[in-house]
């Protein structure tokens, strides 16, 4: 089963995406903070990781650049921001997607599927060949 990191200090940030993430039939790890997610990105790798680009003490772009020192990780780096400069630094930095979060998730649906996002395992949903996975909620 693919597994997905999500690191963002938003609890319903967490809550949705991991839901939505679960139902594609992903295993989802949750960190609150930066600081644990390095940690245990160095021991327990995830497929792909999802980093919150404002986060108090260690934000999104400090985690990527430190998780860079070690690790070749895929990673999505979300933003509440539409500022193509934060952007441009993600990808700059390594990431290799930017989402615009939103409390309603309207501003996910549009967007198209990142072909690199690793299909979840066969048989790890309740379908019986689970679906490509979607757009974050």
């Amino acid at each position: 089963m693919q597994t997905i990191a999500v690191v963002d200090d938003d609890h319903d940030i967490l809550t949705s995406v991991s839901i939505a993430l679960e139902l594609e039939g992903y295993k989802v790890t949750t960190y609150p903070e930066g600081a644990s997610a390095l940690v245990a990105f160095r021991t327990n790798r995830p497929d792909l990781a999802i980093l919150d680009i404002k986060m108090p003490r260690m934000d999104g772009m400090e985690v990527l650049r430190r998780l860079r020192e070690f690790s070749q990780l895929p990673v999505i780096v979300l933003t509440g921001k539409t500022d193509e400069v934060d952007e441009m630094l993600g990808l700059k930095m390594g990431a290799e997607s930017e989402q615009v979060t939103s409390v309603c998730g309207r501003e996910h649906s549009n967007r198209p599927q990142p072909l690199w996002l690793p299909p979840p395992s066969p048989g790890a949903s309740a379908a019986a060949s689970p679906p490509a996975p979607s757009n974050f909620p």
